[in-house]
């Protein structure tokens, strides 16, 4: 397919070489219109024949133009569907495919149904939102929809199919997320202080320790 492609592409480059020596051509006739000079004369029949040359060949030239450009336009619409086809069977190699082999053993002859389960990649769905509404004067009808995409390699024609919002491959465990505290607020102490003892507004304590007699504690001082 590639050496189609490229046998085809260099067809397309001959025939606009052909078509850049065909402007050429008409482009010298074009400039060499102007025949004779002041001492010279052509008679009328000599003049009639240069005429009838110079309008049959130009004709030519722009028949033989248009026949090339619908030849070249031709080609490249033959080449850009070699490169789809090539993609396409690009796309089929690339493709993952595999096989599951069943042994089963069984002393009698017996029906069975057997269930395989597996996990596919290259395969989801995303949200689709339908709204509708019929007046003003009535409420928008939603309508929840799922666009399915799978690049698996199989059919999916008549399967039924169940939508989750879960990752397989993810845990299922709900994270737990520290809270984030934006300065100047302090974060909290790791243990609980008791209601009503901690006030913010008192900058000096006083005082000393005491045991339950109110007697000082021994190696105490006030403070």
């Amino acid at each position: 397919m590639e050496q189609t492609i490229a046998l085809t592409q260099d067809t397309v480059n001959l025939v606009k070489a052909h078509l850049q020596v065909l402007d050429q051509e008409a482009a010298f006739l074009q400039a060499n219109q102007s025949i004779g000079g002041k001492d010279k004369a052509y008679a009328l029949e000599e003049l009639k024949s240069i005429s009838a040359f110079y309008a049959t060949r130009l004709r030519q030239i722009q028949e033989e133009k248009l026949g090339l450009t619908k030849r070249a336009q031709d080609l490249e619409k033959r080449i850009r569907q070699q490169q789809n086809q090539l993609r396409e069977f690009q796309q089929a190699q690339a493709q993952v495919s595999g096989e599951v082999v069943l042994t089963v053993e069984a002393e009698a002859a017996t029906k069975a149904v057997f269930e395989l389960s597996y996990l596919a990649n290259n395969c989801g769905w995303f949200p689709n939102y339908d709204l509708k509404v019929r007046s003003i004067a009535e409420p928008i009808a939603l309508g929840y929809k799922a666009g399915v995409y799978q690049n698996t390699g199989e059919d999916w024609n008549n399967v039924r199919l169940r939508f989750s919002n879960g990752t397989p491959n993810e845990s299922s465990t709900v994270p737990v997320l520290p809270p984030y505290y934006l300065p100047p607020v302090p974060p909290p102490y790791s243990y609980q202080r008791p209601a009503g003892i901690y006030n913010p507004n008192v900058r000096q304590v006083t005082g000393k320790i005491t045991d339950e007699n109110g007697e000082p504690l021994v190696g105490q001082i006030s403070w």
